[in-house]
């Protein structure tokens, strides 16, 4: 291995030991905990050095923040694997693991859906990128719910998935529900 190989496989694994810390001080105290400076307290490092692999805190967050994007859209997408049920039921199960999501990450829920002060253009871009296959998912569920009378046209929100899913509002979500419901 040479020398461009064994620093370019330094750096990956620096970066992961940066982040790995980082989500302890966000899983332990919230987005506000997360900062550069603590990161390179906790790993021994001075701060100018972390600085090589993320240079601002939004670039940390942003990076924690999509590693996040990337675990919900794993629990959304493979709700599409269950096969022996009605589209209503998966649909109810893809949201009923959204709503999981936020309740058993809500320090990552937190920092990817309620705090606009954390670079939000940024992430609403790579949200909506590396929630892609999820809105799609929830957009065939919903399409099905139709196909099957259980909704009507007129009960569902236009791009009332991509809305739920990629910007973790339940307005949407509400709606369908009592479309559901009633």
């Amino acid at each position: 291995m040479g020398v461009k190989e064994r620093r370019a496989r330094h750096h990956a694994a620096m970066e992961q030991r940066i982040l790995k810390t980082a989500e302890e001080l966000l899983m332990r105290s919230g987005p506000d905990a997360v900062s550069l400076r603590a990161v390179a307290e906790r790993i021994e490092y001075s701060p100018s050095a972390i600085y090589g692999y993320f240079p601002t805190k939004d670039d940390l967050l942003a990076a924690l923040a999509a590693d996040g994007f990337r675990q919900l859209n794993d629990a959304l997408t493979r709700v599409s694997e269950v096969t022996n049920s009605s589209p209503l039921a998966r649909l109810r199960e893809f949201y009923w693991r959204y709503y999981e999501f936020g309740k058993t990450h809500p320090a990552y829920y937190e920092l990817m859906f309620l705090d606009s002060s954390y670079a939000q253009d940024r992430w609403d871009r790579e949200a909506l990128e590396l929630l892609r296959p999820a809105a799609a998912d929830a957009d065939r569920l919903i399409a099905g719910c139709i196909a099957t009378g259980t909704f009507s046209v007129g009960d569902v929100p236009n791009g009332s998935a991509a809305h739920v899913v990629g910007r973790g509002s339940w307005r949407s979500g509400d709606r369908i529900a009592e479309a559901a419901a009633g």
